[in-house]
């Protein structure tokens, strides 16, 4: 078992670089199926959270530095189905479906890069659906590892984010696959209103899942600003971020093209 550090009182804001103070603290086996009755017993490794005092972004630096081997042995291990049975068909059908809805009278005319594909199903989908151009790229798969060459009109991010040890600079290397008038379509499930009263009984809070940064509106603005792009939010879960606005994505963003 990888050893984990221990807290101190406040940490830097890894959105914003702030002052974040200590949150609370959960065991690892908190999952995000809890709250559908499927608890783990006790770990025993605490797992401490930090707030930012200015953007709100919640996050944990006790993965911080962790190779991808050991955050395979610790987290993405034969057991992380039980934790996120989703991941395998559900969720990347889910993702397809809404790509379909949104782009399929282009989908002969841009080019796809699903970040951190998993099990590339999706990218199968799409092309089974007559999208021309989809690749991979997960760093954790080594059938995906290698990043592919050029930029893409859309970088696929579903359940990413949440996942991220060094937002700023994953967030910069996935800007940076953009195409000029390209958009990054992602997902991560934004801190509720209640996060005050909930804290990290919050159900999202799950180390065992790999949720190590959770964010509010706030700071995931800050976060893709950082790199001179704007967010629009099409609910709570599902996040563009973009700089201008291509003509493909005209119908679900409203601005300067």
């Amino acid at each position: 078992m990888v050893k984990l550090p221990t807290w101190t009182s406040f940490q830097e804001c890894k959105c914003c670089g702030l002052d974040a103070a200590l949150y609370g603290v959960v065991d690892f086996s908190k999952n995000c199926r809890e709250r559908k009755g499927y608890v783990l017993p006790l770990s025993g490794i605490p797992v401490y959270y930090y707030r930012c005092t200015v953007c709100g972004f919640i996050f944990t630096t006790d993965f911080d530095g962790l190779s991808e081997e050991q955050l395979k042995e610790l987290v993405y291990n034969d057991s992380y189905s039980d934790v996120d049975p989703d991941w395998e068909k559900t969720r990347p059908q889910d993702i397809a479906n809404l790509v379909m809805k949104l782009f399929s009278n282009c989908r002969d005319e841009i080019s796809i890069l699903d970040y951190g594909c998993g099990n590339g199903l999706v990218s199968k989908i799409l092309l089974n659906n007559g999208f021309s151009e989809v690749h991979n790229y997960d760093p954790l798969v080594e059938k995906f590892a290698t990043l592919p060459k050029g930029r893409f009109d859309v970088v696929l991010c579903f359940e990413v984010l949440e996942h991220l040890t060094d937002p700023v600079r994953a967030c910069r290397d996935i800007a940076d696959l953009r195409a000029d008038k390209g958009i990054v379509l992602h997902s991560t499930l934004l801190q509720p209103q209640s996060i005050d009263e909930v804290k990290l009984d919050w159900w999202y809070a799950g180390p065992r899942n790999g949720h190590f940064s959770l964010f509010g509106a706030d700071s995931l603005k800050i976060l893709w600003g950082r790199f001179g792009l704007s967010v629009t939010s099409m609910n709570h879960d599902i996040h563009i971020a973009y700089k201008c606005i291509p003509d493909f994505a005209a119908h679900i963003l409203k601005g300067p093209k």
